[in-house]
């Protein structure tokens, strides 16, 4: 029954209407509704209703008009109104795309320069050179292999629950990650523009300034949008153990058994990351072939 809640989620229109869930009518029992009232609206627990219309006129008929009027605010207040779950899962998604944004840009800084002192090539052949580059090439596949998901459940127990927490292990990972693409292309650039440069004198920052990030512009630039294009997909699952976003959203109608709006929000998921796919790789074949 779940299974086929969740694949036909999207075209039921029992997801875009009203309804009373347990959770609305333990807000009812708070109001100062009378127990036949309540009794009734109770004979309609999980009931879906295509329309707020729809939904007040059975009310109407099984209540009465003036008990209606009397009590309309509460009930329409506690009632589950199915639609907005597209605008929240809407705004869950920007959440999460633009929670995979900052853990990228953010991971730029930190995994440029750190590339420069993983590239075997860049780094002199001395005993100080050797144990910075072993350091740094350590530390980024250790991070590298942990996932982000439990890199997600240790800065939640940090920080708390939240798109904060998700932002960070999504950053750590993108650091390490970002850290290997970028020291990999710099020992794959073309050492000639370097040892010209070496030759007039310049010093080691002259040379990368001049020599070697005019090589890396491009590739450095499809690497991080193919990472964005990662982070999208990973904060969806980030979001299962508090990371924030879609995810969290998923987890929670999960929770709740509501198997039609888990439905709409993995159509929503696999629609936009297969958007950014292709737009990730479009971008990324125009920088490759800059």
């Amino acid at each position: 029954m779940w299974l086929g809640g969740i694949a036909s989620g999207i075209f039921d229109p029992s997801v875009t209407g009203y309804s009373l869930s347990a959770e609305s009518i333990n807000e009812l029992e708070k109001e100062d509704i009378p127990p036949d009232v309540l009794n009734t609206l109770k004979g309609i627990q999980n009931r879906k209703y295509s329309t707020r219309k729809v939904f007040l006129q059975d009310i109407e008929k099984r209540i009465g008009k003036d008990y209606l009027r009397e009590y309309k605010t509460p009930i329409l207040r506690s009632a589950i109104r199915n639609n907005d779950l597209l605008n929240i899962a809407l705004s869950a998604l920007a959440e999460t795309i633009f929670l995979a944004l900052l853990a990228t840009v953010f991971a730029i800084p930190f995994a440029f320069v750190l590339s420069f002192f993983a590239a075997r090539n860049l780094m002199p052949r001395t005993w100080l050179g050797n144990i910075v580059y072993l350091v740094i090439r350590t530390i980024a596949t250790i991070f590298r292999s942990i996932e982000a998901i439990v890199w997600a459940i240790i800065f939640s127990v940090w920080v708390g629950i939240g798109p904060f927490a998700g932002m960070l292990a999504l950053m750590i990972h993108s650091i390490a990650a970002l850290t290997k693409l970028y020291s990999e292309q710099i020992e794959n650039i073309d050492t000639g523009p370097v040892e010209a440069i070496k030759a007039t004198g310049a010093s080691t920052l002259q040379t990368w300034i001049y020599a070697v990030i005019p090589q890396i512009v491009s590739p450095f630039l499809a690497f991080t949008i193919y990472r964005w294009d990662i982070n999208v997909r990973m904060a969806t699952i980030v979001g299962f153990v508090g990371g924030g976003g879609i995810g969290l959203l998923l987890l929670q109608q999960q929770q709740l058994l509501r198997w039609h709006n888990v439905g709409l929000l993995i159509w929503l998921i696999a629609f936009v990351v297969w958007v950014m796919d292709m737009t990730s790789a479009k971008v990324r074949e125009k920088l490759v072939g800059m």
